[in-house]
């Protein structure tokens, strides 16, 4: 996967590399990266940034075969965290997305979706744990 960038040139004919990595705006508290690679649409990014309450660690990627996943993690300041995690893959049809609520005391509640229609497995589940 590509580091790099690429700015279309508006005679539409060449393409060339304009950056190696990816800024986080000036008024945004948080550090990432992003790459990208423009063959396949392939794509990772990594972001930590502050919310409202919680310091959130964002991962979000694509790879080359068009799977999906994504992942945040929220720490709270009361010691709570919460995780939240979703794949695709659209290339088996399955789908997951499960979200992970855990107290300060160590015990938590969990959300979780599953869904293949190619083998009809199916399922929605919440408990705690």
């Amino acid at each position: 996967m590509s580091n790099y960038n690429y700015n279309y040139d508006p005679s539409g004919t060449t393409y060339e590399i304009v950056g190696t990595t990816y800024d986080t705006p000036a008024y945004d508290t948080g550090y990432g990266t992003t790459t990208y690679d423009p063959n396949t649409g392939a794509y990772d990014q990594h972001l930590d940034y502050e919310t409202d309450d919680s310091r959130r660690h964002h991962r979000e990627r694509v790879d080359d075969d068009g799977v999906y996943r994504h992942r945040d993690v929220d720490r709270r300041a009361d010691g709570s965290t919460r995780a939240h995690r979703e794949y695709d893959n659209p290339n088996t049809g399955t789908s997951y997305h499960r979200d992970v609520d855990r107290r300060p005391d160590g015990t938590a509640y969990v959300h979780r979706d599953y869904d293949n229609p190619n083998t009809g497995i199916s399922y929605h589940r919440d408990y705690e744990q």
